[in-house]
This record gives structure tokens, C-alpha cells and sequence, in this order.
């Protein structure tokens, strides 16, 4: 059996945030790309990412072997990052 190094889940609340980033699909989905990259993680595929009515953003990038995720609340000023 191999032994492996134990893996933290970090999540965040991000408050005041402007509401045009929060807003903007593809710079979102690209600051995934660019976290996983920056940690060395592989992603499996594209980023999965969904509009709301409200302007809001859910995006999930699939990493080997968890994720990494943003949802906006822009009426809020707000990003939960997983």
C-alpha cells in the first residue's frame, strides 16, 4: 500500500467583491483554470459554469481527484470559493 500526503479542503467567503467580476462567466471560469494550474493540479475537463437570472456564477472545474468551484452572489458583493 502507498502512503499519501493528506489533503485539505479549504473553502472561502469573499466579501466586497465588485459586482462586474462577479458577473463575468469566462473571467471566473478562468481563474479556476489558472488556481489548479498554479497548484499543479490536473483538471479532467472544462469547467462546468451556469448564469443565473440575477447575473450570478456557478462554475466547477473536475480535478484529479476532487474539484475546485465558485458561485457569486453579485447582488451581494459575494464569491464562495471552494
Amino acid at each position: 500500500m502507498t502512503e499519501t500526503a493528506p489533503v485539505a479542503h479549504v473553502s472561502a467567503d469573499l466579501i466586497g467583491v465588485g459586482s462586474g467580476p462577479l458577473r463575468d462567466a469566462t473571467l471566473l471560469k478562468g481563474l479556476l483554470i489558472a488556481a489548479a494550474s498554479a497548484a499543479g493540479l490536473n483538471s479532467s475537463a472544462a469547467p462546468v459554469v451556469r448564469t443565473g437570472n440575477d447575473g450570478g456564477v456557478s462554475a466547477v472545474l473536475l480535478l484529479d481527484p476532487c474539484h475546485l468551484s465558485v458561485h457569486s452572489l453579485p447582488d451581494r458583493g459575494l464569491a464562495l470559493v471552494d
